[in-house]
Parts: C-alpha cells; structure tokens; sequence
C-alpha cells in the first residue's frame, strides 16, 4: 500500500511533469501562471487563435475545460471563444 506521504509525493511529481510538457505551449501565449489557472488561460488563448493542436494538447491537462476567464460580465470558455473567432471570419 502506498502511505498518504508518498502518494502526496507522487502526485507532486505527476503535475512537474505536466507543467514540463506543456511549458513550450505556457511561453507560447505568454502565460506567466505555471498553474490550472495557466493551462485554463492557455486553453482559452489556443482556442480563440484556432491553434488546434495545442489545444487538444492542453484539453489532455487542464482539470476543467469549461474555466472562464476573470472578466465577471462575459466569463467565457475556450469553446466561447473559438465560437466566436469563428463567426468573425
């Protein structure tokens, strides 16, 4: 069995390696959170400049897809904004 300590440790080292893979992505959009909330801005940058394979990329590594951004009026999901790219062009 694995003790509350090492499987804490384990999961600590689980999201270094996520943080690591992604890292090119993060420094792509200028995203400074090295973070949920990082990858969930990063998600939603990808998305609204139709980055597709960065996106199904993060999708593997964000915990909520539907995050909105801080704005309280507007508050949209990556999907909002690839939606709304979308209908502009």
């Amino acid at each position: 069995a694995i003790s509350i300590q090492s499987a804490a440790e384990l999961n600590e080292l689980e999201n270094k390696k996520k943080l690591a893979s992604i890292e090119p992505i993060l420094a792509k959009y200028e995203i400074q959170e090295r973070s949920q909330t990082g990858i969930q801005k990063a998600l939603r940058k990808a998305a609204h400049n139709n980055q597709e394979d960065d996106v199904k990329y993060l999708i593997k590594y964000v915990d909520n897809v539907n995050a909105t951004d801080s704005n309280p009026l507007q508050g949209k999901t990556a999907l909002h904004l690839a939606v709304q790219k979308a209908s502009v062009k």
